[in-house]
């Protein structure tokens, strides 16, 4: 018998483990030993879809039986459950493997993102009008919040030469950046896509103040900008033939080189909007941002990664794009700056893709060795983290294809023309075909995604320098990752910036309460000793009242939940009636009606025919015989003996239509009933959950208010023995009594708030929801639900309002100690700022409550689930 093999993997935590699965003895983790590798990092930590084959080859030479065979149990999400059976599926290794899903799954990251941005909206909301709310915060959280504007940054670095100006180029579609740019004076371009695809705009500082260039139908300035420039750009009508890209190049080049009377007068960050042309990425449903970083040959460039790392801090899920040439893979400078680029928190480095430039030029096949190329330094260092692959371009060629050769640089132009037919396959007439270059073909993914990357060039038609030169597929690698892989790191970042605000809100609320305890310490010493004891008299009264309340409080919650349940059920009999009115309403608003009447009239009507067909039949084929055996006797000849031979045919023909009429109508009345049935299906599913949540929603207000009687009752009777307490009290001055009754009956009365039923579990479809629903089981799963449910919506609306209780006596005693000597001015205005501490305190309170609820929410959305659970 073959082993089980079980794999879990978790994206969000960048953790996949694996364990070997006996259902007698239970999963025992494979760790690092010596029977396999599948205990280090590079399994452990890796993105499962870009190592699915070397996993699968790993789990075969390590478990499979004698015959290869070996199972595999997935537990994970679908998307990379689709990607290990692709990977499966390409390979003979790996053909007696078989992959089924587990008992567990986890969401998609893009399924997951929505709701995500749904709970940063509302914690904005919730948490700006705090003294934690400042100006990073709110950027924090309106990166997880906007959904409309779903940034994906793009970072590219590489050494100097590699040419990333020109590959940038070829993904924008134009020659926006400009060339070799000198190390001095570089800048750190950030690359947006421009709403227009006539328009653009340059951001810089300039002298320390932000400077824009609206580049319209004529330019505007907005700010001072360097007098040169200025020139520079009046001279606009004289560069009105000039491309949109040729300008913002020349303007760009000005900016990267100009010294002025300060060479620092420049802002190191220079912002531009340009339209991406002719691309896979102009299409892209995110807003993706392109960093292009100085080349560097040394660790000169700290400076460079700084900014970027700044440039990055309000941003999330970004991809890392290391390019270099053929060469640069091993020199020294390479790993330097690949230790800087992965020193950058907010890069997700799984999906780090490396680029071959400059292909044409100094790749050469006859070197072509994979394993090779594995072992250089900047690929070792790389998969140490984790690699999307490596990518072999010729970027100028790209470029050339979107902007039809026409070049800044006429070498470049030069160079293009030239070449081109040795990228463009498509040519008739031509004994070079076989030689076309194709650098796609060379680069070096996860078999499944190179396949499918063949199947989808194929499809999809792309001009044939554009595919050859290298650039089609890294544009739909990085249209992938935007659209798929990136909502993991953003969602497991929402969720760690949940917790620092959780914790943030509980050091506040910690700070609160020791400033708190500080007050009360000085009050108790200026107020007199018989005061005092009144005043702890007074709070060990309200502490036992709470201490008594809080053990009564669970039973209360079961008593309120048991005394609404018999009246919170479904009814097994109005459930039949109500589906049976679905189903009544369904058929009518349908042509069901009159396709089942014209089934069984055609139905009729082909009997009768098909009965004087066959008879037709019967009497033809007798005449046929009788005719065969007249022709034998010569009584006949072989003419007349056959004729009724098509007679025959066309009563043959006339029962086969007969057959067909019928069955075609009884076809069609049954698909149109399986129609109906699923939207009867669907709408008793509408109104099953419709009524469970109402009668929730009511059972929600019923528990409120029977909480709120009983805390309402409670908080009066407590005030009531208070106020008794001080009246016999002979602590203080009849004066002080008054005093402090007078304070104690005009306070405020408890106030209570209904939770919501956002905690409430969601409503689940279970084995009753077949298309065929058993009302009676899915009364009695519905009744149980329901029940649990109440237990759980009493248990904390009865918890919530015994915290608020716990508030009111605190803010009581407060209000005692306040009125206790009005005469002292340093008393008032300490009890004063004691009731503000409070009720900060307790705003904050309510704040973590909620925060610790968006925790919870978001933990769901990313954490493992049993299958069962799934809707249907």
């Amino acid at each position: 018998m073959s082993k089980k093999i079980k794999i879990v993997d978790n994206p969000y935590n960048m953790d996949i483990s694996y364990y070997i699965s006996d259902e007698k003895s239970g999963d025992e983790l494979i760790g690092n030993d010596n029977s396999s590798d599948l205990g280090n990092l590079h399994f452990k930590k890796c993105f499962l879809p870009f190592n699915a084959s070397n996993i699968l080859e790993e789990l075969r030479i390590s478990y499979a039986d004698n015959n290869g065979n070996l199972e595999i149990i997935f537990e994970g999400t679908s998307d990379e459950l689709k990607e290990l059976k692709e990977a499966q599926s390409i390979s003979t290794n790996f053909e007696k493997i078989k992959i089924n899903e587990g008992d567990r799954y986890l969401n998609n990251g893009r399924d997951v993102i929505e709701d995500i941005h749904k709970i940063f909206k509302e914690l904005k909301i919730l948490i700006e009008k705090t003294d934690l709310y400042d100006e990073s915060m709110g950027k924090s959280i309106e990166k997880y919040s906007d959904a409309a504007n779903d940034s994906v940054p793009i970072c590219v670095i590489g050494t100097v030469s590699s040419g990333k100006s020109t590959f940038i180029n070829a993904l924008l579609g134009g020659e926006y950046l400009p060339k070799a740019a000198g190390r001095c004076t570089a800048k750190l371009y950030k690359v947006e896509k421009s709403k227009y695809i006539d328009r653009a705009k340059i951001s810089f500082k300039y002298k320390g103040e932000l400077a824009c260039i609206n580049l319209m139908e004529k330019p505007q300035i907005e700010g001072k900008i360097p007098p040169d420039f200025r020139d520079l750009l009046n001279n606009f009508s004289s560069e009105k033939d000039l491309s949109l890209a040729a300008r913002i190049n020349r303007y760009l080049t000005f900016l990267n080189s100009y010294d002025g009377a300060d060479c620092n007068s420049i802002g190191d960050i220079i912002s531009i909007e340009v339209p991406f042309n002719s691309s896979v990425l102009k299409d892209s449903v995110n807003q993706l941002i392109i960093f292009d970083t100085p080349g560097s040959d040394n660790i000169d460039n700290k400076k460079d990664f700084e900014l970027l790392k700044n440039q990055m801090h309000n941003l999330t899920n970004g991809l890392p794009i290391f390019i270099t040439d053929w060469k640069g893979l091993s020199i020294d400078a390479s790993d330097t700056l690949i230790t800087e680029l992965q020193s950058i928190e907010n890069l997700d480095q799984r999906f780090t893709i490396v680029i071959v430039n400059k292909a044409d030029n100094t790749f050469d096949v006859k070197e072509y060795d994979v394993e090779k190329i594995k072992q250089t330094n900047a690929v070792k260092k790389l998969k140490e983290k984790g690699l999307q692959g490596i990518y072999f371009l010729t970027a100028l060629f790209g470029l050339g294809f979107k902007n039809n050769g026409q070049f800044i640089n006429k070498e470049d132009s030069r160079n293009y023309r030239k070449d081109k037919d040795q990228f463009d396959n498509s040519l008739e007439n031509t004994d070079e075909s076989e030689f076309t270059k194709r650098f796609y073909e060379y680069n070096i993914l996860a078999p499944q995604i190179k396949a499918r990357f063949d199947s989808d060039k194929e499809s999809e038609h792309p001009d044939p320098v554009y595919l050859n030169s290298g650039l089609y597929s890294i544009e739909k690698e990085i249209v992938n990752f935007a659209n798929i892989y990136s909502a993991y790191n953003k969602s497991t970042q929402a969720y760690n910036f949940l917790n620092k605000v959780f914790e943030d809100i509980n050091r506040r609320i910690k700070e609160l309460s020791e400033e708190k305890e500080r007050s009360i310490t000085i009050i108790n010493r200026i107020i007199k000793d018989n005061e005092k004891k009144l005043l702890e008299s007074i709070k060990e009264k309200l502490e036992e009242a709470i201490t008594q309340l809080s053990d009564e409080k669970q039973n209360l919650a079961d008593k309120i939940s048991d005394e609404l349940l018999p009246n919170s059920k479904f009814n097994e009999s109005d459930l039949k009636n109500d589906f049976a009115s679905i189903s009544s309403q369904q058929y009518i608003e349908s042509s069901i009606s009159s396709s089942e009447k014209e089934a069984k009239d055609l139905s009729e009507a082909a009997k009768k025919k098909l009965t004087e067909n066959v008879a037709k039949l019967g009497e033809n084929v007798a005449k046929l015989g009788g005719n065969l055996v007249a022709m034998v006797k010569r009584e006949a000849n072989i003419t007349e003996a056959v004729r009724p031979f098509s007679e025959i045919g066309e009563s043959a023909k006339n029962i086969l239509t007969n057959i067909a009429v019928p069955i075609s109508a009884e076809l069609k009345f049954r698909s149109e009933k399986q129609d109906v049935d699923k939207k009867i299906y669907k709408e008793n599913i509408k109104y099953v959950k419709a009524k469970y949540y109402a009668i929730l929603s009511e059972s929600n207000s019923k528990i409120h208010d029977k909480s709120c009687e009983y805390w309402t009752n409670n908080s009066e009777k407590l005030r009531t023995n208070i106020l008794e307490f001080i009246t016999e009290s002979n602590l203080v001055s009849d004066i002080q009594k008054s005093q402090l009754k007078s304070a104690i009956l005009e306070f405020k009365s408890i106030s209570l708030e209904k939770p919501d039923l956002d905690f409430v579990g969601d409503f689940k479809y279970r084995r009753w929801f077949s298309r065929n629903i058993d009302s009676d089981s899915l009364c009695t799963d519905l009744n149980v639900k329901i029940g649990h449910e109440l237990k759980d919506i009493s248990k904390k609306t009865i918890s919530d309002h015994f915290e608020s209780f716990k508030e009111w006596t605190e803010q009581l005693i407060t209000t005692a100690r306040a009125s206790v000597d009005k005469l002292n001015p340093t008393l008032i205005t300490l009890s004063k700022s004691l009731s503000e501490l409070e009720a900060e305190k307790a705003n904050f309170l309510k704040i973590i409550k909620k925060v610790g609820e968006y925790k919870v929410n978001v933990e769901s959305l990313i954490e493992m689930k049993d299958k069962e659970d799934l809707e249907d």
